[in-house]
């Protein structure tokens, strides 16, 4: 017992020791302006660091490779998954994420709501990326929009849009942002701001004698009906085909491409 108290006064007075040593060390250290060695203990207060495991746009996937091609990407603060997307690193600069891409008709784009929804296709040829996609793009970055055209005679021309953004399924994936328009092309878009997506199943559009993606052959933004038509019908007549009225009137294109690119460069 006598043996126990001895070794507990024994530990009291070496912890005391110690204190007493570095209660000295700190003093002589401000005395003397030093930095203590003891700042370095010092915790800043919490914060919580995301990790991203996959590149948020194609601005950061092909940061560091700047070569074009299919890249997964993943916006967590919108969609959970990753996702696959085509990545164009050399038109103006790069950094674009297409949304859109037609080429031979050789997908058809007369789809339902719920199928634009997911979007369709394959990123290899012709697609659609899907309207929730695009959603999360232009709410997770302000971005921009460009549309390449092109005719069957070879004539070329693009315009870019200084922001655009569309809402969520709620909204309708209506068109709630559309900026400055500059390029070649002419802006056949402004018609479509604030409009809302429409499909053969689910109308949106502004015309009163019908549904205009019923009566157009394909779904989009549409008033009533519309200056462009990104998603016509390959080869359409009528008003159907595949347009963009300040390019080529509404004579059918043989190809059409939108892409987005954050306006904040990584």
């Amino acid at each position: 017992m006598l043996l126990k108290i001895i070794q507990i006064i024994f530990v009291l007075n070496i912890s005391a020791l110690l204190c007493d040593a570095t209660k000295r060390r700190t003093e002589f250290y401000e005395a003397n302006a030093f930095p203590s060695p003891l700042d370095d203990l010092k915790t800043e207060p919490y914060r919580k660091i995301v990790s991203h495991s996959h590149p948020r746009s194609c601005a950061e996937a092909t940061a560091h490779s700047l070569n074009s091609g299919i890249y997964e990407i993943q916006i967590p603060n919108h969609i959970q998954h990753p996702f696959k997307v085509l990545c164009d690193a050399t038109t103006q600069g790069g950094n674009w994420t297409v949304i859109l891409k037609r080429t031979d008709g050789s997908v058809d784009f007369y789809r339902k709501w719920n199928t634009y929804k997911k979007g369709f296709g394959d990123l290899d040829g012709e697609f659609f990326l899907g309207l929730d996609k695009i959603h999360a793009l232009t709410a997770e970055f302000s971005q921009e929009l460009i549309v390449i055209l092109e005719d069957f005679e070879g004539n070329k021309a693009y315009e870019t849009f200084e922001k655009f953004a569309i809402g969520d399924e709620d909204e309708e994936y209506a068109i709630h942002t559309l900026g400055e328009a500059h390029g070649t092309a002419g802006d056949s878009l402004s018609d479509n701001f604030r409009q809302k997506f429409t499909t053969f199943d689910r109308d949106h559009d502004t015309w009163s004698k019908g549904n205009c993606a019923e009566s157009q052959k394909a779904a989009w933004w549409y008033h009533s009906c519309s200056k462009s038509h990104l998603t016509g019908k390959y080869n359409g007549l009528n008003f159907s085909g595949i347009y963009y009225e300040k390019f080529n009137g509404f004579e059918s294109l043989k190809r059409a491409t939108m892409m987005l690119r954050p306006r904040t460069t990584f």
